[in-house]
């Protein structure tokens, strides 16, 4: 919200400079962000009147005008698109400074031009402006620009979503008010009327109360439609608010001004002496300001005549019914439609407005009628014509202030420091609060009414929180008052991840955070059921389903990164994914995906290019279960409809599956558009939780030598080598330490359907040497055991070398 401080100053008196009225307000809970500075301007740079305009044939688009800035006439060289003879303009001749840069007198093509035209761009109104500055016509030529604006500061601020009263000057007057104890000067209203009722030329239908409360409208008769003075256009301009004309400009000032979006109809165009307040039929069609045919459905409010839809409720206005230079009766929109109907209709069109913004936060229902009258008269002061006598006020559901008590006893508690009771009661008053009166002699409670234009206040607790801010908590003094933890405790699942956080970005892994939704279309391959859940109003068709699976957003990720020519990637991603049974109730697991692709080691002179495979993925897995104390964790082929079968494994602790590993399937990349190998891992961390030790136990180092034996088996190709190395690991003796895997081998020499496996077994007792004989012994009723088990044969010679 851009607030202008000149304006301001008009509705309330007060003496601090804009850095000093910035932290006041920041210091309230109305965050001041920026302060821009308009002007001063160069007081060379005036109003002219051009009287004469040329087209130069030998040079496209260039103008010759003859420009009078008040009795001095200057020839002046443009291409702007929209000169005119009798337009009234800006104009810095030579000599004059814009921006720090002196204009000079240009020659082109034999002509002289004795200065330049300006544009909004070049006062610093507009970022970039195509054509020249165009004034009012009640302008004086000759006039100084900086006369008319002078200097202003623009403020801009954060306004929470549940402040909609400071959307707009007179709300943030009032916080001025209250913060220094002065009085606020309400716009005043001299509206003249004619003789003709305007109750009986129009009447207004609403057809759901709930989606109208309130509707009104003023009729104005014979104005002029002109671009606005100077001062209106660069009032609007400094706080964002493009031109248009001087009745639209009015209608966007007054809702700058009251936060009251108005719209004006051409009376002419309505065609019609009646308005109604419908629900649009699906399918039904407007077209909109912004020159957009939108179609509509029920959840959109409209406002139309008994022929056709004319303006989107609280949105935006037709373009059958537009405001235009031809214009000479208007009929003026003043209402207040419900925020969370308005909301709705607002996400189905993707379409937002500074009227729907206000709408959507909820302006004040029972200031309407008055912002009106407030518009009408203003509108007649700089378009002229003449006000129909009566406003059209229907407001069939009356919205009330509501009634709130304020104990001191709690405010006292909830703030820690005292305020006198009559300070509350000046605070609240000041803050527009009605029937502010203490309660009994001790004036421990004071019960007030929230106005109307304060939807957030309903509760004591918010009574106390306007208090507090405005008393100031600087105020409050510093005190220990100790009871409790200083900290909670976090949850396992939160020490878990992070854990498993810390060990993959110690190994050279990124962490990535997504957001938590997508398209149907990308998730529903990684959906382990029947449907994803939707979300009932997401904001664009890019956010429709929650996410079942990290899966497709990292997939999105990688594709962005291959698409920056980043090939070595290695990234990860903890996060809730929200997956729907059917009938059992949505649940939320936390999730980590882990993805990797590019080479092995970093580009370098000494490092081989070999890329990354499914062992390197599942060997940091491998590494990470030791850091998160779980046991029993084992890899077993399985095939998923995301993964390549041949290199497709899932994750089992003790026996319950708790993720999946594998490379991306051809189809999948196709779909994202990837072209790499991408290899995946997901793992439920909820799941995994529950087979991590609570405690870790240790034992004394081994000061005893150890002894290695080999041990290599023939196998058939289909049997797991996790079971081999479960069985190894499940013989009982006490001198048996370790085994590892050395080797692997398909091929020649070896049976067709076999495989050869290599293992190292350490020996070793914590208590003495080993002998060879005990080693030897052991180590072959260890081997006989396995052979047997498994339906193994030692390799021969011939199939060792």
């Amino acid at each position: 919200m851009k607030i202008s401080y000149n304006l301001l100053k008009s509705l309330i008196d007060f003496d601090l400079t804009p850095d000093e009225l910035a932290f006041k307000l920041t210091m309230s809970g109305s965050e001041v962000e920026n302060i821009s500075v308009f002007g001063p301007f160069d007081p060379m740079i005036k109003i002219g009147l051009i009287q004469e305009v040329k087209n130069l044939p030998d040079y496209e688009n260039l103008k010759l005008c003859q420009v009078d800035t008040g009795g001095n006439k200057l020839q002046l060289l443009s291409t702007a698109p929209n000169i005119f003879e009798g337009q009234k303009v800006i104009v810095a001749p030579a000599g004059a400074v814009i921006n720090g840069i002196t204009v000079e007198v240009k020659e082109f093509g034999g002509y002289r031009s004795q200065g330049m035209l300006v544009s909004k761009q070049e006062l610093g109104y507009e970022e970039k402006s195509a054509t020249i500055w165009e004034v009012g016509p009640n302008e004086v030529p000759g006039s100084q620009v900086n006369d008319l604006l002078g200097t202003d500061y623009v403020l801009e601020l954060e306004i929470t979503p549940n402040r909609p009263d400071c959307l707009c000057h007179l709300g943030i007057a009032r916080e001025v008010g209250a913060l220094l104890g002065k009085k606020l000067e309400i716009p005043q209203v001299q509206l003249v009327e004619t003789n003709e009722s305007a109750c009986e030329l129009y009447r207004v239908e609403i057809q759901d109360p709930a989606d109208c409360p309130r509707y009104a409208c003023r009729i104005i008769k014979g104005l002029k439609v002109h671009p606005s003075s100077l001062y209106l256009q660069s009032l609007l301009q400094s706080l964002g608010t493009r031109s248009i004309n001087n009745v639209v400009d009015a209608t966007n000032y007054s809702n700058l001004l009251l936060n009251q979006p108005m719209h004006a109809f051409d009376l002419e165009k309505l065609n019609s002496r009646k308005i109604i307040v419908r629900r649009a039929s699906a399918g039904e069609k407007i077209n909109t300001l912004d020159e957009v045919e939108r179609e509509l459905s029920g959840e959109v409010l409209l406002i139309s005549t008994p022929e056709r839809p004319v303006a989107i409720a609280g949105i935006m206005g037709g373009t059958e019914t537009e405001v235009d230079s031809n214009t000479t009766s208007i009929l003026l929109e003043s209402a207040y439609f419900d925020p969370v109907r308005v909301r709705k209709g607002s996400k189905f069109l993707s379409l937002s407005s500074e009227s729907s913004q206000r709408f959507e936060r909820g302006i004040d229902p029972n200031k309407v009628a008055w912002a009106a009258d407030f518009c009408a008269d203003y509108l007649v002061s700089v378009a002229g014509g003449h006000v129909l006598k009566g406003i059209v006020d229907h407001y069939p559901r009356k919205i009330e202030p509501i009634s709130i008590k304020l104990r001191q006893s709690k405010l006292h508690s909830l703030l820690g420091l005292y305020i006198p009771p009559n300070r509350t009661i000046q605070i609240l008053e000041s803050l527009g609060f009605g029937g502010v009166q203490a309660l009994g002699a001790s004036m421990d409670i004071i019960r007030c009414e929230a106005p109307t234009f304060r939807p957030d206040v309903t509760r004591e607790t918010d009574l106390i929180e306007e208090v507090g801010r405005i008393y100031g908590y600087h105020e409050i003094e510093p005190c220990f008052r100790p009871g409790g933890k200083l900290s909670a405790e976090l949850p396992e699942i939160f020490k878990f991840s992070n854990r498993a956080a810390e060990y993959l970005t110690n190994n050279g892994y990124y962490e990535i955070t997504t957001v938590a939704m997508g398209t149907h279309e990308d998730l529903q391959p990684f959906n382990p059921y029947e449907s994803l859940i939707s979300l009932a109003n997401p904001t664009s068709a890019d956010f429709e389903c929650l996410r079942p699976s990290l899966k497709p957003l990292m997939l999105q990720t990688v594709l962005y990164n291959l698409k920056q020519k980043i090939e070595d990637i290695r990234l990860f991603e903890i996060g809730n994914v929200y997956h729907d049974p059917g009938g059992k109730g949505y649940n939320e697991p936390l999730m980590l995906c882990i993805g990797i692709c590019g080479r092995r080691k970093p580009l370098g002179w000494t490092a081989d290019q070999e890329e990354t495979d499914l062992f390197d993925l599942k060997g940091d897995l491998e590494n990470l279960w030791p850091k998160l104390n779980t046991q029993k964790v084992i890899f077993k082929p399985k095939q998923f409809p995301f993964f390549n079968p041949d290199f497709s494994l899932e994750i089992l602790a003790e026996d319950e599956t708790v993720g999946e590993i594998g490379l991306l399937s051809d189809s999948i990349k196709k779909h994202f558009d990837i072209d790499k190998k991408l290899f995946l891992a997901e793992i439920n961390l909820d799941k995994l939780l529950k087979h991590s030790l609570k405690s870790i136990s240790f034992k004394e180092i081994n000061r005893m030598p150890v002894t290695r034996r080999d041990l290599v088996i023939i196998v058939d190709e289909n049997l797991p080598c996790s079971k081999i190395l479960e069985a190894i690991q499940g013989f009982r003796g006490d001198i048996f330490e370790s085994v590892e895997l050395f080797d692997f081998y398909m091929g020649k020499n070896v049976p067709s359907g076999k495989k050869s496996l290599g293992f190292t077994l350490t020996y070793s007792n914590p208590r003495r040497t080993l002998t060879t004989e005990e080693v030897n012994d052991f180590h072959n009723k260890l081997s006989d055991s396995v052979l047997e088990s498994f339906g193994g044969i030692l390799p021969t010679k011939k199939e060792t070398m």
